[in-house]
């Protein structure tokens, strides 16, 4: 399932009956650089994964994992990755998640960062072209960057950003939606701390 679908999803109201989306939640400040971050990834965290990273303290994390289903576990599959951990902002005021991706059995151990992120990209309904870059990541031997906008009927046109690092496990992805272009700017301070914390777990 696309990333755009899961956030309309997660968005969705619940019920027999059809109702509109729920007002964001008021804005809260951006957190600064120095205000304290809680480390998310070790083995002994609440989401252990491919790498680890510092998370805004408020943002809740939250372990997704296959069920042995394979039509719903291919709902949290984008590109050939599994969704294995997502943090709601809605705690620190946002409306959007951020969500690691990690590999799945139809994953190739030895693809690229650009590879699963190209693939990553051309399962999602977008519009016009993504911008494609090389970071520069302390300790990551590969990584790759992409800005896109993403398209929904529900949603519309919305920004992206995605994340894509190779670990001895595979390609990893860290992806930052939100509801809207406003929410995903306002996220982009949590993302871009976890971007410069990261660093591969063995």
């Amino acid at each position: 399932m696309t990333t755009a679908a899961l956030t309309a999803l997660s968005l969705a109201p619940t019920g027999c009956t059809a109702g509109p989306l729920p007002t964001p939640n008021p804005p809260a400040p951006s957190p600064s650089p120095s205000s304290p971050g809680v480390r998310i990834g070790a083995a002994s965290s609440l989401c252990p994964l491919p790498v680890s990273f510092e998370r805004e303290a408020r943002w809740k994390p939250e372990v997704t994992k296959p069920i042995g289903d394979d039509k719903i576990d291919a709902m949290f599959r984008q590109g050939t990755l599994d969704i294995r951990c997502e943090l709601n902002a809605a705690p620190a005021g946002h409306t959007g998640f951020l969500r690691v991706y990690v590999p799945s059995p139809e994953t190739t151990r030895d693809t690229p960062a650009r590879a699963a992120l190209t693939a990553f990209v051309a399962d999602e309904k977008i519009t016009g072209t993504p911008r494609y870059t090389t970071p520069r990541l302390s300790g990551i031997a590969d990584s790759a960057e992409v800005t896109y906008t993403a398209t929904n009927d529900i949603l519309g046109d919305k920004p992206e950003r995605a994340l894509a690092v190779t670990t001895p496990q595979g390609p990893a992805i860290l992806h930052l939606g939100g509801l809207d272009a406003a929410e995903h700017t306002a996220m982009l301070p949590a993302y871009e701390r976890a971007k410069r914390t990261m660093r591969v777990e063995g």
